[in-house]
């Protein structure tokens, strides 16, 4: 049976993600609520200096989360539809997205002497990673997908190799350029 999209298609991947990921960072907290609401009466002072690794972990877990889903944006943006391999991807991107929280509480709990909760938090944002980078490919490999304003003219901005290599924050494998465009030496991308 053919699949029969409407209008709103887009829209619904794109507002369940993002609901999704607001989902996850809203779990980041969590703990931090738990320390506070623990019983036990403790200075803000102490408690920051007691629980240092558990806010530093929800840190960075925040700004990993805001920078996965700043990609994903970047991506959808240029889009008017999705297919079906790319609604799978997603899934799997949120999947990583939503795991993201557990492993930072795991991270937080035994810190970074063991090394199976580094291989797993680790393990989590490659699977993070490497999804979306599936979804860029989807995006780019299927100019039907993308708005008629960019249509065929999307690249990766930068190749998987040279990933690290730009000392530019505005540059990132998930930023899209046109093709053949000359912009800076790192990755051609068009805001340099």
């Amino acid at each position: 049976m053919p699949g029969i999209r409407t209008d709103r298609g887009l829209d619904r991947l794109v507002n369940f993600t993002d609901a999704s990921v607001a989902i996850a960072i809203t779990l980041l907290v969590l703990p931090l609520i738990d320390l506070v609401t623990d019983g036990t009466e403790r200075s803000a002072g102490s408690l920051l200096t007691q629980e240092g690794g558990t806010f530093l972990a929800f840190g960075i877990s925040f700004v990993v989360i805001a920078s996965f889903w700043v990609g994903h944006h970047r991506v959808f943006e240029h889009l008017q539809d999705y297919s079906k391999a790319m609604l799978w991807a997603n899934f799997l991107w949120l999947a990583s997205i939503v795991f993201i929280p557990f492993t930072t509480q795991l991270l937080a709990d035994e810190g970074t002497d063991d090394p199976a909760v580094n291989a797993l938090y680790i393990s989590t944002m490659v699977v993070t990673t490497g999804s979306l980078a599936l979804i860029e490919w989807l995006a780019v490999r299927d100019t039907e997908l993308q708005r008629p304003e960019v249509r065929g003219t999307l690249s990766p901005a930068v190749p998987w190799w040279r990933w690290g290599s730009c000392s530019s924050r505005s540059c990132s494998p998930w930023s899209y350029r046109p093709s053949g465009c000359s912009g800076c030496s790192c990755c051609s991308c068009p805001r340099h």
